[in-house]
């Protein structure tokens, strides 16, 4: 039972460890209008049965919503749209709940086994898109509070980094930041 907020997060990060339902929400995103699970499937070149667990768990962790239902000869159709802001984010803190970045660590594993599987996979003329960064870094607690503002503002209605993330005929990029002080 999601009974909080940390708890709704860490339920909603556990959902998008999955990558199908991370297609599932891709998907609804760029639709206008509710869709229908078949729709969806039929997107995803799926079967809509095997998508039926994942829309629950989506609707679960309150990722999505059902808008509205059609019955069709005794059986009922539901319409899905997203839940949240098309520039959603996640936010956790590790000071209300330890709990939070824990959990975050088999999402963080699966993340780190697609970058490698992408680098391996990755052809010599895309070799220069390869870029990550690793750092321990020294600043105040007013330097480190604006950091984060500017990384939250990177997924910002309005942000001019928006661009980076809007290009339909763009590819994926996998993009993971954290910013915890270190305590000697």
């Amino acid at each position: 039972m999601v009974s909080n907020n940390t708890d709704i997060r860490i339920a909603q990060v556990k959902a998008l460890a999955n990558d199908l339902r991370v297609a599932i929400l891709r998907e609804l995103e760029k639709q206008n209008n509710p869709v229908s699970i078949k729709f969806i499937a039929n997107k995803l070149n799926e079967d809509a049965s095997k998508l039926h667990y994942h829309f629950k768990t989506l609707e679960k962790v309150k990722l999505i919503k059902v808008e509205k239902t059609r019955e069709i000869n005794g059986i009922t159709e539901k319409f899905y749209s997203l839940n949240v802001d098309k520039d959603f984010s996640l936010e956790l803190s590790a000071k209300k709940d330890a709990k939070a970045v824990k959990d975050l660590l088999p999402y963080m594993e699966q993340k780190a086994a697609n970058i490698i599987r992408r680098i391996e996979d990755l052809s010599p003329d895309d070799e220069n898109l390869l870029f990550g960064s690793i750092m321990d870094l020294k600043m105040s607690k007013d330097e480190a509070q604006n950091f984060n503002k500017e990384i939250k503002s990177f997924n910002t209605k309005g942000s001019m980094n928006l661009k980076y993330h809007q290009n339909p005929d763009g590819e994926e990029y996998d993009f993971m930041i954290f910013c915890i002080p270190k305590k000697s």
